[in-house]
């Protein structure tokens, strides 16, 4: 089980009736439909924030335009150059 932490908050009185109502309709505590909201919230934030690979990459992708010519076969050098720069702050 993963380590769990006490957290105090303030409720509306419309958001607590709410939470108590919920709770026993589904039969389970206030502090589990509470975690609940929040790990659907959290997954919702982190799933609408995802980049795609392509996203990730694009601002490298078809630098044609940059006058180098031998930018495929100095790839590996180059991108290991651009993440040692990103890393090394």
């Amino acid at each position: 089980m993963s380590r769990q932490k006490a957290l105090t908050i303030n409720l509306t009185q419309e958001i607590e009736e709410g939470l108590f109502k919920i709770s026993k309709e589904e039969n389970i505590s206030e502090s589990e439909l509470i975690k609940i909201v929040l790990k659907g919230y959290i997954d919702s934030y982190y799933q609408k924030n995802k980049k795609t690979p392509y996203e990730i990459g694009k601002k490298y992708f078809g630098v044609y335009s940059s006058g180098k010519k031998d930018i495929s076969q100095k790839r590996k050098l180059i991108l290991e150059n651009i993440l040692y720069e990103k890393n090394s702050h």
